[in-house]
């Protein structure tokens, strides 16, 4: 319906994988199996990021509005610190919560990063023992 509004598809890259040939695998830069779901990564991109999607809520926006003008003596009939508490009180506990669940996001990456696998060798050997990111595409 609305064709000449809507992005045109990129085709996608053509990807050759050659099965049970690692030495030729080894020359293209192929993604690792590596697990990653962290929402705030790295770490010193926390605060940015966090009070980016505190303040994308429009009523965290509303009450940081309130907040401003309720520390203008002449505009606000009531103290500053009945309005600007309570909100820097639910924003930071919002941040403990995002950071406490980032932090379990990341413990879970680890685990499953860590499992090691049994890798079926071409050649016959026996079985090798690795972890997930070298299960495929080994670096």
């Amino acid at each position: 319906m609305l064709g000449c509004c809507r992005k045109k598809k990129e085709p996608l890259e053509e990807v050759v994988v050659y099965l049970n040939n690692e030495t030729a695998n080894s020359t293209f830069e192929y993604p690792t199996n590596k697990i990653n779901s962290m929402k705030y990564s790295p770490w010193f991109t926390f605060p940015f990021k966090n009070l980016f999607e505190q303040f994308r809520r429009y009523h965290n926006s509303y009450f940081l509005l309130v907040a401003i003008f309720s520390c203008i003596p002449g505009v606000s009939p009531i103290s500053w610190t009945s309005a600007v508490l309570p909100f820097v009180l639910i924003i930071l506990t919002a941040a403990v919560k995002e950071a406490f669940e980032d932090y379990k996001r990341w413990r879970s990456d680890v685990e499953v990063n860590e499992v090691i696998y049994q890798k079926l060798n071409p050649d016959g050997s026996p079985l090798t023992r690795v972890k997930l990111n070298r299960v495929f595409f080994p670096r």
